[in-house]
């Protein structure tokens, strides 16, 4: 289950953009070198997966900082796309 967890949280960024989860966030957190932080962009329903995952992205000098909003989570939030309402 762990991988498949990692492979959605993977699959919903954007290409560059180094996305880890709550359960890699508390391992790494004490090693991470000063010039990098894990940003928390919330809570985020994937794919698959019974319950929402925080997803934190790696920030630091020589990654990219800003991407556009995610496609494939289901925050309960509005997006960019419209919703399929049946």
């Amino acid at each position: 289950m762990d991988i498949h967890r990692g492979a959605r949280i993977a699959a919903a960024g954007h290409g560059g953009q180094v996305l880890v989860s709550q359960t890699t966030r508390e391992l790494v957190s004490n090693d991470l070198a000063e010039e990098f932080v894990l940003r928390d962009l919330g809570e985020h329903g994937l794919k698959d997966l019974s319950r929402p995952q925080r997803i934190f992205q790696l920030v630091g000098d020589g990654l990219e900082r800003d991407f556009p909003r995610w496609q494939r989570s289901r925050t309960g939030r509005p997006t960019s796309r419209p919703s399929r309402r049946r």
